[in-house]
């Protein structure tokens, strides 16, 4: 069999498979991307990146908003704000509860405002300078941990300071 027979056969069992299976749609944050691989397309469910995986530098490469692609909108606090989004955060003068949103591609942002924020802010510029003042990270980090504030930023501190 040639290589052109083959890749049309290959072509076909992937066209009847198509028909004949369901394809769940996406749920939150998630998109489906087509990879090529020994000559094969296939459908990949992409899910949205965790707040360890954010803590340790991964990004997603999102794709384009077209007519087919979907928005995904999340109502999130800052703490949970990607880091190539915070130059984004601008102040929302008709809301006192949020700050106006931010779209990445086909994410949108909601950040609600909170008592914390101030210190967040402070504790991301301190940890975003190469030469960060240990002794105010260390303060911010454990006044922000006894109010409860979790996401990647305070993951990313607990690893600076214990290393």
């Amino acid at each position: 069999m040639s290589k052109l027979e083959n890749c049309e056969e290959i072509n076909n069992q992937t066209d009847n498979y198509k028909k004949n299976s369901y394809i769940a749609p996406p749920s939150q944050g998630q998109f489906y991307v087509y990879v090529l691989n020994n000559d094969i397309k296939t459908k990949e469910l992409i899910n949205p990146l965790s707040q360890n995986e954010l803590a340790h530098g991964w990004s997603l490469v999102l794709p384009r908003v077209n007519n087919k692609t979907r928005i995904h909108h999340f109502n999130i606090f800052l703490s949970h704000l990607p880091e190539h989004l915070w130059n984004q955060l601008h102040e929302n003068h008709t809301s006192n509860l949020y700050y106006n949103v931010i779209t990445d591609k086909i994410y949108r942002y909601s950040v609600k405002k909170s008592e914390n924020d101030n210190k967040l802010k402070e504790l991301y510029n301190n940890v975003m300078n190469r030469k960060f003042n240990s002794d105010r990270v260390k303060e911010l980090y454990t006044s922000l941990k006894n109010n409860n504030v979790k996401g990647w930023l305070m993951i990313r501190v607990s690893m600076l300071l214990n290393t």
